[in-house]
């Protein structure tokens, strides 16, 4: 189990006491207030709870196990996402592939290749799909196809595998240290989100 730094727990533990202030500001509302519908704030302060809970394990672990974690909710994204647009029965093939960018793009944010992890989808996943999509021989549809597997893959992959590479920089401030950026982003994000 890695050493959590200074600063980092003292992070982990404001983020924890926001969300045990939303709870008690949510149960106060209710209870003041019988006549409206607290539904949606209680199921974002319930979501953050299981985000922030989940993301703190992981963290607290190892790297190697927050990477895989991270990698495992690109995963979920990309499956959601392709559930909810149109696909072509003909792309399931090419939807493997995309898949398989997964493990192959979280491998190069493990072992720190900056090279790779940067280029990898933009470049080489960018020229590989729409080459394997010609190869199946189906024409109908097929830039509408190629554009939307390109930018599921660029949202669900590479931008969250942003927050995964967070992990392998080194720390500009030792007392936070690589876990420190993404508790920033993961405080900026749920401190907007509550706020609303």
């Amino acid at each position: 189990m890695p050493e959590i730094p200074s600063s980092s727990l003292t992070a982990m533990v404001a983020v924890f006491g926001l969300l045990v202030l939303a709870t008690a500001s949510r149960l106060i509302l209710a209870a003041r207030n019988s006549d409206k519908d607290y539904t949606e704030l209680r199921q974002r302060v319930q979501s953050w709870w299981w985000i922030v809970g989940s993301i703190f394990v992981v963290l607290t672990v190892s790297r190697g196990v927050a990477i895989t974690f991270f990698g495992f909710l690109s995963f979920m994204a990309l499956k959601e996402f392709l559930s909810i647009v149109p696909t072509r029965h003909a792309d399931r093939r090419v939807i493997f592939c995309a898949y398989l960018a997964i493990p192959m793009q979280y491998y190069w944010v493990y072992i720190g290749w900056y090279g790779m992890f940067i280029g990898f989808v933009p470049v080489y996943l960018f020229l590989f799909l729409p080459m394997r999509t010609v190869l199946i021989d189906e024409t109908v549809g097929f830039i509408k196809s190629v554009a939307l597997l390109h930018w599921a893959v660029m949202l669900t992959v590479f931008c969250l595998s942003h927050v995964a590479y967070l992990l392998t920089l080194e720390p500009l401030n030792a007392d936070a240290g690589s876990i420190g950026l993404v508790l920033f982003l993961l405080f900026s994000t749920q401190f907007n989100d509550i706020c609303q």
